[in-house]
């Protein structure tokens, strides 16, 4: 007997009828992409915030590195060695943060993804706007805003 590629779909079709569907005339989709697909339709509201504070907080590290490497140096000896290692290392703690969040996944990758690098982008905006504020406020001559 031949099966249509697509159940017949009405009100009653549930995750049940597509387990069953796939696992019989698909074996290469079987259950394993069903619950997938239920565990995607299960975030939890608890994640989203979640992802996205972290995601914020990854960004605060990684650009607040960024200013202090910047503001140290006219002090350093190597200014070059000091900006790569400071690259590097605010660049290992990002990737780092979001693969660790990847491999302990509370949410499907590619929103777990959009949702760090929107924290990341905020932070970077949060600070832009909060370092204008301070460069553009009158200060003694010679003074570096902190």
């Amino acid at each position: 007997m031949i099966r249509p590629l697509v159940p017949i779909l009405d009100s009653s079709l549930t995750l049940s009828t597509l387990r069953d569907f796939n696992a019989g005339s698909f074996p290469k989709f079987g259950s394993k992409g069903v619950e997938m697909l239920e565990s995607s339709m299960n975030i939890g509201l608890f994640s989203l915030p979640f992802l996205l504070i972290t995601g914020l907080s990854l960004g605060g590290v990684y650009f607040g590195g960024l200013w202090m490497t910047l503001r140290r140096l006219p002090r350093q000896r190597r200014p070059f060695l000091s900006m790569g290692l400071s690259w590097c290392l605010r660049l290992a703690v990002l990737l780092g943060g979001g693969a660790w969040l990847l491999q302990h996944s509370i949410a499907p990758p590619l929103q777990t993804i959009l949702l760090i690098s929107i924290g990341v982008w905020l932070s970077r905006m949060l600070l832009i706007a909060r370092l204008l504020k301070m460069v553009q406020q009158p200060t003694p001559t010679g003074c570096v805003p902190r």
